[in-house]
C-alpha cells in the first residue's frame, strides 16, 4: 500500500498548482515519471514534430501517440513501463501538443504521420518494424498507416477505438449522420454534477494528465496481462500489476 507522503524531488510533470505535495499520488506512478527519457523535435516537411523516447535503442520499437487534441505527455507514465524491453518513442501528431501543423490534416495525411516520424528518428534500422501503440483519434491514423504501408510496421495495438467493417462504415456514412460517438443535436446534454467535476479536476497531477478516459481505457490494452500477439506476430509485453494498473513491478529508474 503507498504511503501518504509529501513527494521530494517531484519530477517535472508533476504540477504542484493540480497535485499539491503530490501525498496521494501512488509510488508507482511517481516511479515511472522518473525514468530518464529524452525530448526533442525532428524536421518534417519544414515543421518541428516533438517527441519523447525512453529505452535501449538496440531493443524492438514501439511508436506510441495520442487522441484528439491530446499530446505524448499522456504516455509519460506508461511507456516507461515497457522501456527495459524496447525503444519507445511516443510523439505529437501534427498540430497538436508541441508539434507544429505540416500540410494538411486529412486522413491520409494522419497516416503518412507514423512513417515520417520512424524514418526521422530511425526506428526503421537494421530492419526494424516498429510496432504501434494508438489512442482513440490517434488509433484511426494508426489504422491509416497500417493500410497505407503494411510491411512497414510489425503490428498495431489499438486502444478505444470503435472499429467498422467497410461496408457497414459506408452504410452509416449514407445516413448522412455525425462520426459514431460523437456529438449531434438530436443527442440530449449530459450535466455533469459538480461534485463529480471537483473530484476528477483534483485527481490527477498535472493538467496534461487530467484524462480519466485515457488513463482507465489503456491500461488494460498495454500494460496490464496483454500478452496476445498484435500483426504479424509481435508479442506484446507483459505486466505485472493487476487490471487497474501496476501494483508492483515499478520501472526503473535507470531504464
Amino acid at each position: 500500500m503507498n504511503e501518504a507522503v509529501k513527494i521530494e524531488d517531484c519530477p517535472e510533470d508533476i504540477d504542484a498548482l493540480w497535485a499539491g505535495d503530490g501525498s496521494h499520488l501512488p509510488e508507482w506512478f511517481v516511479s515511472a515519471l522518473r525514468v530518464p527519457r529524452e525530448e526533442g523535435y525532428v524536421e518534417i516537411e519544414g515543421a518541428k514534430a516533438h517527441y519523447f523516447r525512453w529505452g535501449d535503442r538496440a531493443k524492438p520499437k514501439v511508436l506510441m501517440t495520442h487522441g484528439f487534441l491530446s499530446h505524448a505527455r499522456c504516455f509519460s507514465f506508461i511507456a516507461p513501463f515497457l522501456a527495459e524491453d524496447y525503444d519507445v518513442v511516443a510523439f505529437d501528431l501534427a498540430g497538436m501538443g508541441d508539434s507544429e501543423m505540416r500540410g494538411h490534416a486529412d486522413p491520409l495525411a494522419r497516416g503518412r504521420e507514423f512513417g515520417e516520424i520512424a524514418e526521422a528518428l530511425g526506428l526503421f534500422a537494421d530492419g526494424h518494424k516498429p510496432t504501434i501503440i494508438a489512442h482513440s483519434f490517434g488509433s484511426g491514423a494508426a489504422l491509416t498507416a497500417v493500410t497505407q504501408s503494411p510491411d512497414t510496421f510489425s503490428g498495431i495495438v489499438v486502444c478505444d477505438l470503435m472499429v467498422m467493417r467497410p461496408a457497414l462504415l459506408q452504410a452509416y456514412w449514407n445516413l448522412r449522420r455525425a462520426s459514431p460517438g460523437s456529438a449531434t443535436r438530436t443527442k440530449p446534454k449530459v450535466a455533469i454534477p459538480a461534485t463529480t467535476r471537483r473530484a476528477v479536476d483534483t485527481s490527477f497531477p498535472h493538467p496534461s494528465l487530467s484524462v480519466s478516459h485515457f488513463f482507465w481505457t489503456i491500461w488494460p490494452f498495454i500494460l496490464c496481462g496483454v500478452t496476445g500477439r498484435v500483426g504479424r506476430g509481435n508479442s506484446l509485453p507483459k505486466c505485472s500489476g493487476g487490471a487497474t494498473g501496476p501494483t508492483s513491478g515499478s520501472p526503473s529508474a535507470s531504464a
